[in-house]
This record gives structure tokens, sequence and C-alpha cells, in this order.
């Protein structure tokens, strides 16, 4: 436990010189105000610092040979960092300046949304994306974060306020749990306690998703008419 109350899981495996830290925030997709809200902020939240562009952050992480990615769950967002022991100090400086000092450009909010509306053109022309996304819906509810059929336009309806004011209210004060597996040191354990263990948080108020509201239909067709197959997605059960 460090000073801050941050609770560290440890993992010891000296096999190698390499370490993964996983960092938790108690925000993710039950947080969304707008679909696609969490999962935009994840993916721009390493695309650079007030202090590196995109380009010149990403050169550094690799530059020690490194692996950075942020993942978006339903209940939290992970930031996971793959590193060799010996560089574990300024990769992990490099991950405290991205938390400390997030850029969130637009261009690269603007970059993010032209792909995710692409990608999710795409998507929609096949029929197994169309059978889970009516699954989810009838299981969750249509207004549910997890049940919401979303549009194409809904990916570009993201502007940086949005992107500030959740990293604002969910991300600056959310982190709740570290896990740390590897060829740990305690030069590395005094690094987490002068960093992560400075770090604000607020572990008074438990941020809830909304509730599911499942559909009293409980079946659904969808016809693709250029489509060469068929997806069908049946859940049985007492």
């Amino acid at each position: 436990m460090l000073n801050n109350g941050l609770p560290v899981h440890t993992i010891i495996d000296s096999a190698a010189d390499a370490v993964k830290v996983s960092l938790y925030f108690n925000a993710g997709i039950k947080n969304n105000v707008k679909p696609f809200l969490a999962s935009t902020v994840a993916s721009v939240w390493h695309q650079g610092t007030e202090k590196h562009s995109a380009l010149a952050f990403s050169t550094a992480i690799d530059a020690y040979g490194a692996y950075l990615s942020v993942n978006p769950g339903y209940e939290f967002i992970e930031i996971s960092i793959h590193t060799l022991g010996k560089y574990f100090a300024p990769v992990m400086d490099l991950v405290m300046e991205m938390i400390n000092f997030p850029a969130y450009r637009e261009t690269d909010i603007g970059i993010d949304a032209k792909n995710r509306k692409q990608r999710l053109i795409t998507e929609q022309k096949k029929t197994g994306f169309t059978a889970m996304s009516n699954f989810n819906k009838l299981s969750f509810g249509a207004s549910h974060p997890l049940g919401y059929i979303a549009s194409p336009s809904d990916a570009e309806n993201i502007n940086r306020t949005d992107v500030l004011d959740f990293h604002e209210n969910y991300l600056s004060k959310g982190l709740f749990s570290a896990l740390v597996a590897g060829n740990l040191r305690p030069e590395m354990m005094q690094w987490l306690e002068s960093n992560l263990g400075q770090l604000p948080m607020d572990f008074s108020s438990k941020v809830e998703g909304p509730l599911a509201q499942p559909e009293t239909q409980n079946y659904q067709f969808s016809y693709h008419q250029e489509a060469n197959q068929s997806s069908l997605i049946i859940v049985t059960g007492k």
C-alpha cells in the first residue's frame, strides 16, 4: 500500500529482466455521456503530452523497446506498460507525464473520430456485428452503454471539451489499483512510492454505471441484402 492509499499488487518473476505495469482507473464505458467517449479518451490519451507531440512521445517509448497501450473496458480504463527492467524508471517517467499532462489535441481527436467512423461503417456490413449488436440491445436495453447501437455519425459527435471533462471527472483522481509483474527490484518500488504514491485519488465516491433494462422482446431478425452468410446468436437457460 502506497502513501496515498493506492494498493499495488505484485507478482515476482525473476526469470527475465522484464516488467509489466497495469494501472486501473475507475472510469469506462459505463461513464459515457456520449457514445464512444470513453473509447475516444483511451485512444487519444497516449497521443502525446503537453511536452511531447504524438510522434515524439511514441518515439520516446519505442526507443526503450517498451510497449504502451490504453484499454477501455466497461468498468475501468487500463494503462498497460511492458518494459525491460533496466529502463523501468525512464519509461515510467513518460507514463507519469502522460497521466499528469495529457495533450488531448483537437487534431488527434478528429483523426480518431474519422477512423472510428470508417471502422463502424465497415463493421456494420458484417452479419456477425449486427447479430451481436442486436443481442446486446435486447439484453441490456437500447439506452444502456452496452446495448446502444451506435451510428457512424456518433463517432464524430465528440469534441475536445467532452474529452477534457471526462478526464477531469473520472481520470484525474480515478486511479484505484496497480499491478506490477516481473523482475521487480527495490528501486522500482521506490519509484512507485515517489510517483504513483503522490497522485491524488478519491476513494470516497464509487462511480456506478446505469442499470440494465432488458427489452421485453427476446428475439430479433435483421436482413442484410448483400450478405453471403448468416450469423445466429442463441442463448439458452432455465
